[in-house]
C-alpha cells in the first residue's frame, strides 16, 4: 500500500491542501517558518532512472538546506540497476531500512508507481514517462506557486505552449484548470496515448494552430513546455518564441517554461520583463521544502 504521505499526483488533493502547501512554501521563502534544522538525521534517497540535473539538484539541495541528509544512489553499483534486475519489492527492502524519504523519477509511467506499492516510506514522484499516467507534480506546484507570488489568486488566460503528452504539460493544465484559469492550447498531435489529456484540450479549452490566431494582448502567462521528451525532437517554427514575434503579436505578460529548453526558445528574452522562468528555478526549493516539512508532519502524527 502506498505511503500515505506521498505525492505521486495532484489529483486528490483539494484545493484547500495544495494552498496550505503553497502557503507554506511562502512562509519558506518569507523567513517566517525556519524549517532550516527540522530533517536534522534525516536521509533522503533520490532514485533518478532518467538523466536529470534540475530536479535532482532542487529536491536534493532543498533537503540540505534542512540540515538533512542525502544518500545518493548509483543505480549501476546496485542490483536493480545492473544487469541482476533485481525486483523492485526486494530493492525497497533496502531503501526503507536506510531513508526516511525518497524522491524518484522515471523514464517510463509505471515504475514510480510500482516502486511506490513496496516503499513504507514518504515518495515524491519528480516526473515519470510521458501519455496517460504521467505526472509531474512538483513541477505544477512550483508553477502555480510562481504565478501566484506575482498574481495572487486571481484567475488568469494561460496559452499553453508545446506537446500536450509532457508529463509537465499534463499535470499543469489538471493543476491550472482545478485553479479557475482560463487555458488555450496550441500542441501537435500527441505521439503516444494521451486519451484523457486530449479530451480535455477538445471539449473544454480552446485550441489554436498559430500565436497568430489569439490576441496575445489578452493572456497573462505563455507557459511552453517544449515539444517532446525526446531531446531529439525540436519545434517548428510555428513554436518558435522570440521577443520580436512577442513584441509584434503586443503580448504584455509573463513567459514560463518548465526548462530545458531548447530551439523553441532561446536566450532573447532573459533579460526582459517576459522571463518569469528563473523565478521557477528559484521558486523549487521553497516548494520542495515545503512538501518535505509537510510530509515529515503528517508522519509524526499518523
Amino acid at each position: 500500500m502506498t505511503n500515505p504521505q506521498s505525492l505521486l499526483h495532484l489529483d486528490n488533493l483539494s484545493k484547500d491542501s495544495i494552498l496550505s502547501l503553497l502557503a507554506e512554501a511562502k512562509n519558506i521563502k518569507n523567513s517566517e517558518n525556519d524549517v532550516s534544522s527540522s530533517m536534522v538525521n534525516k536521509i533522503l534517497t533520490p532514485i533518478f532512472l532518467q538523466e536529470n540535473s534540475r530536479t535532482f539538484i532542487n529536491s536534493t539541495s532543498s533537503f540540505v538546506r534542512m540540515c538533512g541528509t542525502v544518500l545518493s544512489v548509483p543505480l549501476s553499483n546496485t542490483r536493480y540497476g545492473s544487469k541482476w534486475a533485481e525486483p523492485i519489492q526486494d530493492f525497497c527492502t533496502i531503501i526503507n531500512s536506510c531513508s526516511d524519504f525518497v524522491v524518484i523519477q522515471s523514464l517510463d509511467v509505471n515504475t514510480v508507481f510500482e516502486f511506490s506499492k513496496f516503499c513504507d516510506l514518504p515518495v515524491i514522484n519528480a516526473g515519470n514517462g510521458s501519455g496517460v499516467g504521467a505526472e509531474h507534480p512538483m513541477q505544477a506546484l512550483l508553477d502555480l506557486f510562481t504565478i501566484q507570488q506575482i498574481y495572487g489568486e486571481r484567475e488568469l488566460n494561460i496559452l499553453m505552449l508545446g506537446g500536450k503528452h509532457i508529463r509537465s504539460t499534463r499535470s499543469q493544465i489538471k493543476l491550472f484548470r482545478k485553479f479557475g484559469h482560463e487555458l488555450t492550447i496550441m500542441s501537435p498531435t500527441s505521439p503516444v496515448d494521451n486519451k484523457d489529456i486530449d479530451e480535455i484540450c477538445k471539449n473544454e479549452m480552446r485550441e489554436v494552430e498559430t500565436l497568430e490566431d489569439i490576441d496575445l494582448k489578452n493572456i497573462d502567462v505563455i507557459y511552453h513546455n517544449g515539444m517532446d521528451e525526446n531531446p531529439d525532437i525540436e519545434a517548428g517554427k510555428e513554436y518558435k518564441i522570440t521577443r520580436k514575434r512577442l513584441e509584434i503579436l503586443k503580448f504584455k505578460g509573463k513567459v514560463m517554461h518548465s526548462l530545458p529548453r531548447k530551439n523553441e526558445m532561446g536566450d532573447c528574452l532573459d533579460d526582459t520583463k517576459y522571463n518569469l522562468y528563473f523565478d521557477q528555478m528559484r521558486n523549487s526549493k521553497y516548494v520542495f521544502q515545503s512538501i518535505y516539512f509537510n510530509q515529515l508532519r503528517e508522519s509524526l502524527h499518523a
